[in-house]
């Protein structure tokens, strides 16, 4: 009787090791591009054009405000704001409002600023039939990191209201920096 036993034994045995080959894992690689938003901050001046004429340039600033990047013309009696987001190495696009700190102008601004070299950007806005370029700027140039800035005609405090002005002329620093 063992005969059987061991030879149905053996059959068992060689069964599992001649079993199926595993299936293959796939390979799962993180191969989606890890995409880190380009940092467009810095201080420009801006020099607003329509129809042919240029306005002096004033100060302008994009630094980022609760996790997005914004762009301000700080002086000026016309002004923008609103929010910035690179488009690939060379440009980025606009969305914001054209408003007028003393006077009832605002309406909706959209366009991209385009690499003009040197640092440089310009945009055409056609809505308003203005182009608006920046030229890199210093902080020394116009009164430290904050003239004009955050309380002022609430140009970093961007809400999208058309109430949303400052409370103190200059912003929170005055001639000071960062």
């Amino acid at each position: 009787m063992q005969g059987p036993r061991w030879f149905v034994a053996c059959v068992l045995l060689a069964g599992c090791w001649t079993s199926k080959p595993e299936a293959e894992t796939p390979v799962i690689g993180n191969t989606a591009e890890v995409v880190v938003e380009r940092d467009l901050s810095g201080t420009f001046w801006c020099t607003i054009g329509e129809e042919g004429y240029e306005f002096d340039q004033y100060p302008c600033i994009i630094k980022k405000v609760d996790g997005k990047q914004m762009l301000a013309k700080l002086q000026g009696s016309q002004r923008f704001r609103g929010f910035v987001k690179p488009q690939g190495a060379r440009s980025f696009a606009f969305e914001g409002e054209l408003y007028c700190p003393w006077g009832d102008c605002t309406e909706p601004m959209r366009g991209t600023f385009k690499a003009t070299g040197g640092g440089g950007y310009q945009a055409t806005f056609r809505a308003q039939r203005m182009t608006v370029k920046l030229t890199p700027g210093d902080f020394s140039g116009f009164g430290g990191s904050a003239y004009g800035g955050d309380g002022y005609g609430d140009p970093f405090g961007y809400t999208g209201r058309r109430d949303a002005g400052g409370a103190g002329y200059g912003g929170w620093g005055y001639g000071g920096g960062f």
